[in-house]
């Protein structure tokens, strides 16, 4: 059978471009849908006997850290888990653009049936009102919170960055990525955080 094309031209969603080997198609960015910040992990977590897969909610400072945040989000820490994407800026952009009240709900949906929330923290991340709501839900709703300091990953320049405020309320682990070997360890953190919060 005969694979179906794809209509491009005259679909309002896509755009024409010219590139290296002539002209092609792309989904213009207000047509994309908003991307996850959520990731299921298939870590030993068990639920009335049956291995279950923790959803993980990340909050981070996009703007300055996201090179950092995508070394974290693209590391094999725990074998066989499921990967979401993240925002990319256009996302975000589009999120921000509908208002104050859009911004709450869509942090809302991006919560919704997580157990642990992960502040990967930056230098200027505790400036940040959003981060900051997004904390201050995950403690309200009961969910596994832990803050892991990313600022000495090095940038696509091969920089660290200085260290920055920890943004978490009192009695919640802050972990170091580096020092603490997050690559190895992320997983357990997380397990961690989500059976102190009765999860």
């Amino acid at each position: 059978m005969a694979k179906k094309k794809r209509k491009f031209k005259g679909n309002p969603k896509y755009v024409k471009k010219k590139g290296k080997r002539g002209y092609r198609y792309h989904l213009r960015s207000e047509a994309r849908k908003p991307r996850s910040r959520t990731k299921n992990f298939n870590i030993n977590h068990k639920k009335g006997g049956v291995k279950m897969a923790r959803k993980v909610f990340f909050s981070f400072h996009y703007e300055r850290d996201a090179w950092r945040v995508s070394q974290v989000r693209n590391c094999n820490v725990v074998s066989g888990y499921e990967k979401n994407p993240f925002y990319d800026k256009a996302d975000w952009e589009k999120i921000k653009r509908r208002g104050y009240q859009a911004i709450k709900n869509w942090i809302e949906e991006q919560l919704s049936g997580t157990t642990v929330t992960v502040v990967l923290i930056g230098k200027e991340t505790s400036t940040r009102p959003w981060v900051r709501y997004e904390i201050k839900r995950s403690v309200e709703l009961g969910k596994g919170l832990i803050g892991i300091d990313i600022s000495k990953i090095k940038d696509q320049y091969r920089e660290t960055d200085d260290t920055g405020s920890n943004p978490l309320p009192t009695g919640y682990k802050r972990y170091l990525w580096n020092n603490d070997n997050g690559r190895e360890n992320l997983g357990a953190w997380i397990e961690k955080a989500a059976q102190d919060a009765g999860k």
